[in-house]
């Protein structure tokens, strides 16, 4: 059989170890090797659960482990009575897996941006929808704010006209690279500017401070310390490809642009 084949037969089997069912894979457009690397995730850091995670689940599970006095270690090992023409087919998975783990139990890596919907991260593993526990997730974190709280600063005139209303990540992210590059500031980059953009990165440098500085004087005050995760996240994974001179066609770098930014032809 086909590796395709064997991967899609190894998702269903884990999937169905969760009952989770076939129908609701097909529906949300599952890709299999990405429910693969979920069953296995979510085995390791939840051996005695029995539904398929969503988001908050897992952030959940994992902020758990992180605060438990003696390091956590999850193993990511095959599943029990896994057929055996379907091993490979998961093996080849545990590696990542477990690399992934580790990064999820570190506790010096920010657990919200690591998870961002939009992440790689996050493109990698099959989570299901709840929006309800979303909801919840959210109204449980606002409802420590005390009342009467002195309010948190405002976005500034500055910070509204460079963000010109566009304040979703990939938006943010590209005017925070702009801003690390001394390039203009702006939240929508062609081709064309972007290749610029990384030949500027090499010849010049990436100086992330300049976006944090940015965003701790202008941005609002509610979202400065998110906005600082967002772009440190985005730091740490992204450096090594924007900088890495090896890249002469730019390939790997305007790719990780294209995702990561809002870039257009």
């Amino acid at each position: 059989r086909s590796q395709i084949a064997q991967a899609m037969d190894a998702a269903l089997w884990l999937a169905g170890h969760y009952e989770l069912e076939q129908d609701a894979l097909e529906e949300a457009g599952a890709d299999a090797e990405a429910v693969i690397r979920a069953g296995l995730l979510w085995q390791a850091l939840a051996p005695q659960a029995h539904e398929w995670p969503h988001a908050v689940a897992l952030e959940k599970r994992v902020t758990a482990l992180r605060k438990k006095k003696t390091p956590s270690s999850a193993t990511v090992a095959l599943p029990p009575g896994l057929p055996d023409d379907l091993r490979d087919a998961v093996q080849a998975h545990c590696a990542c897996v477990q690399a992934d783990v580790a990064r999820l139990l570190d506790g010096a890596t920010a657990l919200r941006t690591l998870l961002r919907p939009t992440g790689a991260f996050r493109a990698r593993y099959f989570l299901q929808d709840d929006p309800l526990a979303e909801v919840d997730d959210y109204l449980r974190r606002h409802e420590d704010v005390e009342e009467g709280a002195e309010p948190p600063q405002s976005a500034s005139k500055t910070w509204t006209r460079a963000t010109q209303g566009n304040e979703d990540e990939h938006a943010l992210l590209t005017l925070f690279l702009c801003l690390a590059t001394g390039a203009p500031k702006k939240t929508l980059l062609t081709e064309k500017t972007a290749a610029s953009l990384v030949r500027k990165i090499r010849k010049s440098g990436l100086h992330p401070q300049l976006a944090t500085e940015f965003i701790r004087s202008h941005a609002p005050g509610a979202h400065q310390a998110d906005y600082c995760t967002l772009w440190n996240s985005f730091v740490q994974e992204s450096q090594a490809t924007l900088c890495n001179d090896r890249d002469y066609q730019l390939h790997d770098a305007l790719a990780l642009l294209r995702r990561e930014c809002h870039v257009v032809g």
